[in-house]
């Protein structure tokens, strides 16, 4: 998640640095998907329902000239990657634009190499996210086997049950003494299964 983040800043910047000059509105709206992409990408791992996603889209891609693109995006099947996509198609219409300008311009001849080179940098960070997206979604799409939480649970169960016995047989005679150490361990134990838990469901605490 934190590599999704860092280089949707990253993409972000080289947007601003080198699409906006010649190509504003496709920068702009290429900077709308990128922040659209971590939100519906959250919504989608955290199983939250339909309207919450088409509040944050909606509030991105709402305005007038967006509606079309809102549209497109909500009838998506997989919207994560339908946005991967998009950004392609833009980036690589606005360089488009910019290599034709430049073509027609001899002034500007030397600056077919910098837009190239632009080109590259932009498909590698998209191919970034892409992978990022990849990784959360194998992630999300084989959690760790149910029967593995529910006998661990069950075997932390019957040791804390059997705790009092061994501590009795042990020589712990007094009844608070027994209650003391069963209550420690029980709370060390069952807190570390609470933690594992959280661990095992790490997109629904993001």
């Amino acid at each position: 998640w934190g590599r999704l983040v860092l280089g949707t800043r990253t993409l972000s910047s080289v947007l601003k640095t080198y699409i906006f000059p010649m190509h504003p509105s496709g920068a702009v709206l290429s900077v709308r998907y990128l922040a659209l992409l971590g939100w519906l990408l959250k919504a989608q791992l955290r199983g939250e329902d339909e309207e919450s996603q088409q509040q944050v889209a909606r509030l991105l891609l709402g305005k007038p000239h967006y509606d079309e693109e809102y549209r497109w995006l909500m009838g998506q099947p997989k919207r994560t990657v339908a946005m991967t996509s998009r950004l392609r198609q833009i980036c690589a219409v606005a360089l488009s634009d910019g290599i034709a300008k430049t073509t027609n311009n001899p002034q500007q001849q030397n600056r077919l190499v910098d837009q190239s080179a632009t080109q590259l940098t932009i498909e590698e960070r998209i191919l970034e996210l892409e992978v990022c997206v990849g990784i959360c979604e194998r992630l999300f799409g084989s959690p760790i086997p149910p029967t593995y939480s529910r006998h661990l649970s069950r075997v932390m169960s019957l040791w804390i049950l059997l705790l009092p016995v061994s501590l009795i047989s042990s020589g712990v005679s007094t009844v608070a003494g027994v209650a003391c150490a069963t209550t420690v361990a029980a709370y060390v134990f069952i807190g570390l299964d609470e933690v594992g838990m959280e661990i095992e469901n790490v997109f629904q605490i993001m």
